[in-house]
């Protein structure tokens, strides 16, 4: 029993983790995409590069890959921003970067969805709860009675040791005879 309790410990840590690292990535892309300044692109790669080295050891290859996308998502946006800031851009380059930088904008608004779903199957705390040996002991009892039987009312115990091919004692027999 206490191993039990032991890795349902160790399954509650596991998960705990997890979820700080998922909402290390959220808090990160929310940063950016509400703050302004020329640090809120150094500091959302910075959180999300942290979450990105913890999440290694906690989750699948797929969701590093999705934290990396978001990190590389956000250096391109900021880097469209800004090449779309300098006046001394040609209008046809200025066209394709704004198209460009639409298209990233949409991605980023549309990133938790996506990595939600990755993120799921980890995030979930689906083990079996460990049953209580009184809480076995009533389900194998209800197993071992839906074998049987449905319960009779009370009857005469004669005619229920003959019904079962015994004999009754000769004492009983005279008795109720």
């Amino acid at each position: 029993m206490q191993w039990r309790k032991a890795h349902q410990k160790v399954l509650l840590d596991l998960f705990e983790r997890r979820v700080k690292v998922y909402d290390k990535v959220n808090d990160a892309v929310s940063f950016y995409l509400t703050s302004e300044g020329n640090l809120k692109t150094f500091s959302a790669r910075v959180k999300l590069s942290e979450a990105w080295s913890e999440s290694r050891f906690l989750f699948g290859q797929e969701v590093t890959d999705a934290i990396s996308a978001l990190r590389d998502q956000i250096a391109s946006h900021s880097r469209k921003e800004t090449r779309l800031a300098n006046p001394n851009l040609g209008e046809g380059i200025r066209e394709r970067t704004a198209a460009e930088l639409e298209q990233v904008s949409n991605d980023l608004d549309n990133w938790r969805e996506p990595f939600a779903r990755v993120c799921l199957p980890y995030l979930r705390m689906d083990q079996k709860r460990v049953r209580t040996p009184i809480e076995w002991f009533h389900d194998q009892n209800r197993k071992r009675l839906s074998y049987g039987e449905p319960p009779r009312a009370e009857g005469n115990a004669v005619q229920d040791q003959e019904e079962l091919g015994q004999q009754a004692p000769v004492g009983q027999k005279a008795a109720e005879g």
